[in-house]
């Protein structure tokens, strides 16, 4: 393996992904047990992921490699076909998938917590209180994160009858949840704070590679002059 290396580094050249792949089957192949582990694969550019999924895939399919390597994979669902399409030739017993959700009187508990620790002053009657409480762990669907984006879409209204429109126009989706933040602060007036905010929402969404903090601070101190 060393010699491997040292020959790459005396061709002053990167090493690509297959040579990489069998320097790491050589590596591991020195353990006795390894487990990859890879955390929200759905974060990757699409591109990416089928690229991760292949190269687990042929360390995998290594006969040397066989009984001592395991994978573990977490993703929310619509990753599920690819990762199904690549990895399905492993035998059923060595497969083994847990959805993972929320349970729902944990987010009863939270929308609860959110609506009794509200200081806005809005008079709300029981009714409607039920309403959210049922309505939003409804549609969360045990994702937290949604319940919570939806409670806050409802709370920030500032009288009973929006606050239930707010609840029954509340975005069924983790994305469109997202994009209706967005447009929410699109709406407020245009202040330093919530140009600063969209500029870092906008370098982040859009840059080639997650930005370092420094990066990132580096590119919203430079302003174009027209």
């Amino acid at each position: 393996m060393f010699e491997c290396l040292a020959k790459i580094k005396s061709k002053r050249r990167q090493p690509d992904l297959t040579g990489t792949l069998k320097l790491l089957s050589k590596a591991l192949q020195k353990l006795r047990k390894t487990y990859i582990c890879i955390d929200a694969l759905d974060e990757f550019k699409a591109d990416y992921v089928v690229s991760i999924l292949r190269a687990l895939k042929s360390l995998l399919d290594d006969p040397n490699l066989t009984t001592s390597l395991s994978v573990f994979i977490t993703s929310r669902p619509h990753v599920d076909p690819l990762i199904k399409a690549h990895l399905t030739n492993r035998a059923p017993a060595s497969r083994l998938s847990v959805t993972i959700k929320a349970d729902a009187n944990d987010i009863e508990k939270y929308l609860i917590d959110k609506i009794e620790s509200d200081t806005s002053h809005v008079d709300m009657d029981s009714d409607l209180e039920n309403d959210i409480v049922a309505n939003i762990t409804s549609t969360a669907d045990g994702m937290f994160l949604l319940a919570a984006l939806q409670i806050k879409a409802v709370l920030e209204q500032t009288t009973v009858r929006e606050r239930r429109n707010a609840l029954y126009t509340a975005p069924y989706s983790i994305y469109s949840a997202f994009e209706d933040t967005i447009n929410r602060i699109r709406q407020y007036p245009l202040t330093p704070r919530s140009q600063q905010g969209m500029s870092v929402l906008k370098w982040v969404f859009l840059s080639h590679r997650p930005l370092k903090m420094e990066e990132l601070r580096h590119a919203l101190s430079i302003h174009a002059n027209y």
